[in-house]
């Protein structure tokens, strides 16, 4: 059962982020592809092709990448007033509220060198941004919390929030539309952003959690000490290929909109209520499969179910059926996303008991630096969706007339979450040790 009695105001204060975090993530990570290189027949401004921006959105995540780990070791080292956490999340808020305005304003109206440069850079800077602030936010997450099933009900609290932005970013271009236009939406989306990244660092009283247990003192000593966790190398490759699926399930949204010529409006209102259920009551018997059957069983069944139908809806070209959108629509959003959603979702309590188990069979702190691999893990992953669909579309079409682009990300897709599902059969631990 969930025992919600834990779920003080500042541990909600805390999860509550993860609105902001989803919010302009899920944004920048689904609308990009479309915003800079739209299908031709639109009509509309074309900034620069599929491919140049699949590689700029690769090179950015690679850039930020390689960042987590160093954050993640000067955050588990900082010995401040304000703690080891809540000073960099503070840092980060700026810059990566600005990087995310940007983005959506690019210098030149047609495809050029300049609007390269300027969305690569840019692409960077708001994930190195979304680093400063997400890594040492992260690994409060085993200092607020006392056993296994309050990291896991946390992690699901923190997923709720981070699956409003995403849908807030996902349903609001087209429920606004002819309301808000879009290069000024994303303004909209960070003044909602900075309320919701805000309240950890002012809520978290982090000053009252210091441990006696000591951090690594040495770069060296954290290699070693990384290297010898067997659970998290197998952890970061399976969410490494679980990403890389839902990267590209993500980035196909807004061209399914267009596709389909699917609007939200026409649906009835009870549809998107009952629907909505469908998804939390999903998520609620995920958690609770996690807690009776241990986390390696049940997300090995939710990565197989969910790339067996993305296998199978790309291969039956049920995409393109003429009249059915809202079947479509469906399928992908009460099937396909909460099964593949749901090791994402709970990552961070698989990585936060990994931190638990780690300090005790280590007797070192790294809680920042076990979240920086699983940060890694994702971003790299990310890179890869980015570039390996860009590359897709280009080669097989993407175009209302010709759709094959489309259909072939979706195989892609699947293939990568099977992969995980097969990785994930060797994770170490079912039932994770509470503290």
């Amino acid at each position: 059962m969930v025992n919600l009695k834990t779920l003080t105001w500042e541990k909600v204060a805390y999860t509550a982020a993860m609105f902001g975090l989803g919010l302009c993530s899920t944004t920048v990570v689904q609308w990009t592809l479309f915003y800079y290189a739209p299908p031709v027949d639109l009509g509309v401004t074309v900034y620069l092709g599929a491919t140049a921006v699949g590689a700029a959105m690769a090179l950015g995540r690679l850039v930020d990448a390689w960042s987590d780990p160093l954050i993640g070791y000067f955050s588990d080292r900082t010995r401040l007033r304000f703690g080891r956490r809540r000073p960099f999340m503070a840092a980060g808020i700026p810059l990566f509220i600005a990087s995310f305005i940007l983005l959506w304003f690019p210098p030149a109206p047609l495809p050029s060198l300049p609007n390269l440069v300027w969305v690569a850079g840019l692409l960077g800077l708001f994930f190195i941004s979304f680093s400063l602030y997400a890594v040492p936010y992260l690994a409060l997450l085993p200092e607020l919390t006392r056993n296994q099933g309050e990291r896991v009900l946390m992690a699901l609290v923190q997923t709720l929030w981070f699956a409003c932005g995403a849908g807030v970013a996902t349903l609001g271009p087209p429920l606004l539309v002819g309301i808000v236009e879009f290069p000024h939406l994303p303004i909209l989306w960070a003044a909602m952003a900075v309320l919701s990244l805000g309240l950890p660092v002012v809520a978290v009283k982090e000053y009252s959690r210091r441990s006696p247990v000591p951090t690594a003192t040495s770069p060296g000593q954290v290699w070693r000490s990384l290297r010898r966790n067997r659970a998290l190398l197998t952890w970061a490759f399976t969410l490494f290929l679980a990403w890389s699926g839902l990267c590209v399930i993500v980035k196909l949204i807004p061209f399914l909109y267009t596709f389909l010529d699917f609007h939200l409006v026409a649906l009835p209102w009870w549809a998107i209520v009952l629907g909505l259920c469908i998804i939390l009551a999903g998520l609620l018997a995920g958690y609770r499969a996690t807690i009776v059957y241990g986390m390696r069983v049940t997300f090995l069944y939710c990565l197989t179910i969910s790339g067996l139908l993305v296998l199978a809806l790309a291969a039956a070209g049920f995409l393109w059926l003429p009249g059915s959108p809202p079947v479509v629509f469906w399928v992908l959003a009460l099937l396909v996303m909460p099964t593949a959603v749901l090791p994402v979702a709970l990552q961070n309590a698989v990585t936060a008991e990994i931190a638990v188990r780690h300090q005790h069979l280590e007797g070192v702190r790294l809680e920042a630096m076990l979240f920086a691999v699983q940060g890694l893990a994702a971003k790299l992953a990310l890179a890869t969706g980015a570039i390996s669909l860009g590359f897709t579309l280009d080669v097989f079409g993407y175009s209302p007339e010709g759709p094959a682009g489309v259909r072939a990300g979706y195989a892609l897709s699947g293939v990568f979450l099977l992969a995980a599902a097969f990785r994930m059969r060797r994770y170490p631990h079912n039932q994770q040790p509470s503290r």
